[in-house]
C-alpha cells in the first residue's frame, strides 16, 4: 500500500509542471502555464508584457503561501489531496455525509473530499493563521458553506451531539494533554454506528530504551508531545465502546511523501536564494520540524499510525 501510494503521487507529480516552475511562478504571482510559455526576451521586455500581479488576500500570508509551496495547494501538512483521500477510504462517504476535521489546517481535505463526494466538511484548526486562511480558501472556491475552517482548542473539543457521520484528525491527538477528553468530544460528535478516522505519531518503547532523537523531537514540537502507545490507543477506543477496526502502521508512507517533498525543495536552490529573511525563516522552521520527526521515526523512537474505529451506539436502557 505504502509503495503504491508513493508511486501513484510520483506519476501525477510528473504529469504537472515541475516545481520549481509552481514556486516561481507562486513568487511572481502568476499561472504555471505562463511561465512555461513565457519567451525568452530580454528581461526588460517581459517585465513590460507581464501584467503586475494581484496582490494576494490578507489572510494568504507569507507562510501560508510558502506551506503551501511545499505540500501542496490548499495543505499545510505532507501527502495533499492523494494521501487525503486514502486515509479516509476505510469509509465510504457520499453526498449525505457529515464530516468534521480535527486539525484542519488550510482546509485541503475537506475541500477534496466534498469535490470527490460532495459531503459537508466542518474543519477545526488550533493555529489561529491557518485556520483564518483554511476559511478564507474556502470561501474563495464558492465551498464557503460546505467546507468550513474554524479555530478550536483540541483541549476542549465542542462538536454537536450526534452531528456527524464521521470525524476524521490528522496527528493532532499526540499534542493534546486530555486525551480522554478528546475522545469523549469524539464519542459525543459521532452518530450512532458513526466513524472515527485518525492518524497520530505513537511511542514506541518504554522511557529507558528511547534516546536523543525522541527528546530533539518532542522539545521541537509546536505543542508539547505526549504520544501514546498503542496499548493507550486500544484502550481509549475500548473505553468509548468504540470498535477499533484498524490500526496500521503509516510511517513508510509518510516518510516517502516528506523525504520527496523536501529533496524538492533543496532542488529549488535558485528560487530559495531569492527568499528574504522572513520567508527563509518559514522554510527554516518547517524543515526543522519535519527533520525533526522523520530523524525520530527513522530511530525508532516513534511510528506514524492511522486508526479506524466505529462508535457502537450501545445503549441497553434506551434501546428498549
Amino acid at each position: 500500500m505504502a509503495t503504491a501510494a508513493i508511486e501513484k503521487s510520483d506519476h501525477r507529480l510528473q504529469a504537472k509542471a515541475s516545481l520549481g516552475t509552481r514556486l516561481r511562478a507562486w513568487w511572481e504571482g502568476v499561472d504555471p502555464a505562463a511561465l512555461s510559455h513565457r519567451s525568452a526576451a530580454p528581461r526588460a521586455e517581459a517585465e513590460r508584457s507581464t501584467p503586475a500581479p494581484a496582490k494576494p488576500p490578507v489572510w494568504a500570508t507569507p507562510r501560508i503561501q510558502i506551506l503551501q509551496s511545499l505540500w501542496g495547494d490548499g495543505f499545510s501538512y505532507p501527502g495533499g489531496a492523494e494521501l487525503s483521500l486514502w486515509l479516509a477510504g476505510p469509509y465510504t462517504l457520499s453526498s449525505t455525509s457529515m464530516v468534521a476535521e480535527l486539525g484542519a489546517g488550510l482546509g485541503g481535505v475537506g475541500r477534496t473530499l466534498h469535490q470527490q463526494f460532495g459531503c459537508r466538511t466542518e474543519g477545526f484548526e488550533r493555529d489561529p493563521e491557518l485556520a483564518r486562511g483554511g476559511a478564507g480558501y474556502s470561501i474563495a472556491a464558492g465551498l464557503g458553506d460546505a467546507v468550513t475552517v474554524a479555530p478550536f482548542d483540541p483541549e476542549d473539543v465542542q462538536l454537536g451531539k450526534g452531528a456527524y457521520d464521521c470525524i476524521l484528525s490528522r496527528e493532532t491527538l499526540f499534542g493534546v494533554a486530555d486525551k480522554a477528553g478528546f475522545f469523549k468530544a469524539v464519542d459525543r460528535g459521532l452518530k450512532r454506528h458513526g466513524h472515527f478516522l485518525y492518524t497520530d505519531f505513537v511511542r514506541i518503547g518504554n522511557d529507558d530504551s528511547r534516546g536523543g532523537s525522541y527528546r530533539v523531537w518532542a522539545e521541537g514540537e509546536p505543542f508539547p508531545a505526549q504520544p501514546w502507545s498503542l496499548t493507550e490507543h486500544r484502550a481509549a477506543c475500548g473505553a468509548q465502546k468504540f470498535d477499533l477496526r484498524l490500526m496500521e502502521d503509516i510511517t513508510g508512507v509518510m516518510r516517502g511523501y516528506v523525504v520527496r517533498a523536501l529533496a524538492e525543495l533543496m532542488e529549488r536552490e535558485e528560487s530559495l536564494r531569492r527568499t528574504g529573511p522572513a520567508e527563509a525563516a518559514v522554510i527554516a522552521a518547517e524543515v526543522g520540524l519535519w527533520t525533526r520527526r522523520l530523524a525520530a521515526l527513522h530511530a525508532g523512537e516513534i511510528g506514524l499510525c492511522r486508526f479506524h474505529a466505529v462508535k457502537l451506539g450501545l445503549n441497553l436502557l434506551g434501546d428498549w
